[in-house]
């Protein structure tokens, strides 16, 4: 019967279930095989349209899974809870515990990982522009320690040449700028106390070699600065 035919279903088999079913018989041999191709096609061509129908919304379920993803990356950065400089392995496990995460994995398309890295550099890309923005406002506020990104968002919104596209701008670049001021006060000072330990250790080192100039072999580490104030004739000073 034709319920049990299917695409599948081979002519010889359909022939002997058919019998001498009166349709078969009102047709002759080349009839009877060429309706039988035609029905087969016609069953090939909707269980390919179905399965065609089957891969398209398994391929919108995926999307929608990565898409989720990267809304989860997009609140998370807005908060402030991934920095600017983040790599993955900053935030994989916070990041594997959401569920959006295990979606995400188990579909056959990009990995977590690759849509946060490509999550990030979109963001640094679009950072860029932001910076580029925030280094043209004059009277900029200056950036402390202390200073917030709430805090530096707020001076920088009512600075006098702030227009609308920088008080605008969103959160998380003003909080990558504050942060980034801060890292360069913070190595500008590194190198400073580099600098004055530098000159220190130079100071101290010709001193010393003053001290062996004029005294030489009897300069030890038993040698009182008595000793060597008389020795200068209290040129040095008292200790």
């Amino acid at each position: 019967e034709r319920e049990a035919v299917s695409a599948k279903s081979q002519w010889r088999k359909v022939h002997a279930a058919l019998g001498e079913a009166a349709e078969m018989i009102a047709l002759d041999k080349v009839d009877r095989l060429s309706v039988f191709e035609e029905y087969i096609g016609s069953l090939e061509e909707k269980e390919e349209q179905a399965k065609q129908a089957e891969r398209e919304a398994a391929r919108r379920a995926d999307r929608k899974k990565r898409d989720a993803f990267r809304a989860l990356l997009r609140r998370r950065y807005d908060e402030g809870l991934i920095p600017l400089a983040a790599r993955w392995r900053d935030v994989a496990a916070e990041l594997e515990a959401a569920e959006e995460h295990g979606l995400a994995a188990g579909q056959p398309g990009s990995t977590p990982q690759e849509l946060f890295d490509d999550f990030m550099e979109q963001a640094r890309e679009t950072y860029s522009g932001h910076r580029r923005l925030l280094r043209g406002v004059s009277g900029a506020p200056p950036v402390t320690a202390a200073t917030t990104a709430d805090e530096f968002a707020a001076a920088i919104a009512s600075a006098a040449d702030a227009g609308s596209e920088v008080a605008s701008l969103p959160r998380a670049s003003l909080a990558a700028y504050v942060a980034e001021l801060k890292e360069k006060a913070r190595e500008e000072a590194a190198e400073m106390e580099r600098s004055i330990r530098k000159q220190q250790r130079s100071a101290i080192e010709a001193f010393q070699g003053a001290l062996r100039g004029l005294m030489g072999a009897t300069l030890t580490s038993a040698t009182t600065w008595q000793e060597v104030a008389a020795v200068r004739g209290g040129g040095f000073g008292e200790a």
